[in-house]
């Protein structure tokens, strides 16, 4: 492709691995939803720390919206465990496994607020929060992967500390505004 873009005229244009078509997004003119609805989308991996997402929905009483699959059987297990088992885990989380793309904006705007919460130094995306910023919803996130590079706190996100999100955390209170 770039050799495409070179006889174009656009040589000083090259193509990145990360970015959305905005094409396929669109605004969320029916923004807040009704009821607080937390959004995670990814991979369930110890590093993105989806449990203390999970944990501090389950606590502050919220659903939490996650989109994505499953990668770490044993982990899963340490989730199921300290949510109180599978029942009670159900009551918290809203669960939309492989998803078809063009399915996926329709769950970002069940979200209230997305939640990205990977360590430090272990994500190079994420594409999710873009996805989220995109159609309206707004972004709680560490700075992890290009996040970095395009979050301003307080501007266009809220930013998480790279330690377990607290549930009664001022960052958490976006979700209620």
């Amino acid at each position: 492709q770039e050799d495409k873009m070179k006889e174009r005229g656009l040589e000083r244009i090259h193509r990145i691995q990360y970015g959305i078509d905005l094409d396929k997004s669109y605004w969320n003119e029916d923004y807040p939803p009704k009821e607080i609805k937390i959004g995670y989308v990814g991979r369930i991996k110890r590093w993105k720390r989806f449990q203390q997402v999970a944990l501090a929905c389950q606590e502050l009483g919220y659903k939490l919206i996650f989109m994505g699959r499953r990668d770490d059987d044993e982990y899963w297990k340490e989730i199921v465990q300290a949510m109180g088992g599978e029942e009670k885990m159900n009551k918290t989380i809203e669960f939309h496994m492989n998803e078809p793309e063009e399915k996926m904006h329709d769950v970002y705007k069940q979200m209230t607020v997305y939640v990205g919460n990977s360590w430090e130094g272990r994500e190079t995306g994420t594409i999710p929060f873009l996805d989220a910023l995109a159609i309206g919803v707004p972004v709680l996130t560490t700075l992890a992967g290009l996040a970095k590079d395009i979050i301003r706190d307080g501007e266009n996100a809220v930013v998480l500390e790279f330690n377990n999100p607290q549930p009664d955390s001022k960052e958490w209170e976006v979700a209620n505004k």
